[in-house]
């Protein structure tokens, strides 16, 4: 099974196709971009904003303050100056884009954003709340209410969904927002669940009227575990460095795994290849971009460990580079706006500016390895 080796059998031979180019209740988290640390303790604080109050959760770090510049430096190499004048050009892929796991996205966006709801149960597992929605069609929805816990922020799966298709990428389940009202849980909670609806009531953050926001993803059917994490993190790495060993017949899920790299740097998310977050289809072809609620922090660079799992890879997708060249800051807003009327903003102002920086600093990692290897080995996949 994958992961369970260090790849052993027939070397994987990178793709070398010719393609074409495509130049928000309660709790908002807000970061304060001046003054705010990047280091090692965790506050909350409350204010009121409308009427409303944010749950604001602030993680400090040493001087100097970080104040973002007038306008974002420009990182890219020119194509004259860096040899990429050949590169071509690249179109979404029709059959994939905009689909999870076949099916069309706004499809089961609609399904999870409206559906009737006809049964509740508490996920165990994790230290936040997490809900399993049955709905009056027999299909299924994770949900995330805004709590107590601001290392589960539900506004950030969104984001984070939203940031996957701008990179043309297909691994987060479609999420969407909507609200959930206390009555809905006491009364659709199953008889199994029951016994922890105090934790509902200690934890979740229902505004007067009794409701909260929530981001509402869709089930899953069938996943396992991709064996990812910890001690396999130095097996897929070298699949990852140019010249190194790729799994025979997994080209294409070492391709999924690149473009988690870039998403988790953009997003900022340090929890990745912890546990239990690392999962995959039951054919092991598809790999599943989960558990996104933590992460975009204020870090230009990123947290540390994504950051370190990005510069360690060399082979990436030539659709990602090239959708990562033109995600800019009017684009990312345009998908955020998407959304119809969340119960929050997706992402505050500076949580967008450190995303653009961010994206800055994972352009400019792969136009380094362009440099250094040349385009053929570092865009090896279509």
């Amino acid at each position: 099974m994958l992961g369970r080796g260090s790849g052993a059998g027939p070397v994987g031979v990178c793709y070398r196709l010719p393609v074409v180019r495509l130049a928000w209740l309660v709790a908002l988290e807000i970061t304060v971009v001046g003054g705010v640390a990047l280091g090692a303790a965790w506050g909350t604080r409350a204010l009121l904003s409308g009427g409303r109050a944010h749950a604001v959760a602030v993680r400090p770090a040493p001087a100097p303050p970080l104040a973002p510049p007038p306008a974002r430096p420009l990182l890219l190499v020119p194509r004259s100056e860096s040899g990429l004048r050949d590169v071509p050009e690249i179109t979404p892929n029709p059959a994939k884009e905009g689909t999870f796991d076949g099916a069309n996205d706004e499809l089961l966006l609609e399904r999870v954003r409206s559906g009737r709801i006809t049964s509740i149960k508490f996920n165990r597992g994790g230290s936040s709340i997490s809900l399993r929605l049955t709905f009056a069609d027999g299909s299924r929805a994770a949900c995330k209410p805004d709590q107590t816990n601001l290392q589960s922020v539900p506004r950030k799966e969104i984001a984070a969904y939203r940031i996957n298709r701008l990179l043309g990428l297909t691994g987060v389940p479609p999420a969407a927002a909507r609200w959930i009202t206390r009555s809905e849980i006491d009364r659709l909670l199953v008889k199994e669940s029951r016994g922890l609806l105090w934790r509902i009531h200690g934890e979740v953050v229902f505004d007067p009227d009794g409701r909260v926001g929530a981001a509402v993803s869709h089930w899953i059917p069938e996943i396992r575990d991709a064996r990812l994490e910890k001690d396999h993190i130095p097996t897929w790495e070298q699949w990852l460095r140019v010249g190194g060993a790729l799994p025979a017949g997994r080209d294409d899920f070492v391709r999924q795994l690149s473009g988690l790299l870039v998403l988790d740097l953009l997003t900022s998310n340090y929890d990745r290849f912890m546990g239990t977050n690392d999962l995959m289809s039951p054919d092991g072809r598809t790999l599943y971009y989960m558990d996104n609620t933590i992460g975009f922090y204020l870090e230009p660079e990123g947290h540390p460990r994504p950051r370190e799992h990005l510069i360690r890879a060399q082979r990436f997708s030539r659709h990602l580079y090239e959708r990562l060249r033109v995600f800019d800051e009017a684009a990312l807003r345009a998908e955020l706006a998407r959304e119809p009327d969340p119960p929050w903003p997706i992402l505050t102002d500076p949580e967008i500016t450190a995303v653009m920086q961010r994206r800055d600093f994972a352009l400019q990692h792969l136009e380094r390895m362009i440099a250094a290897h040349g385009r053929a080995e570092v865009l090896c996949f279509p």
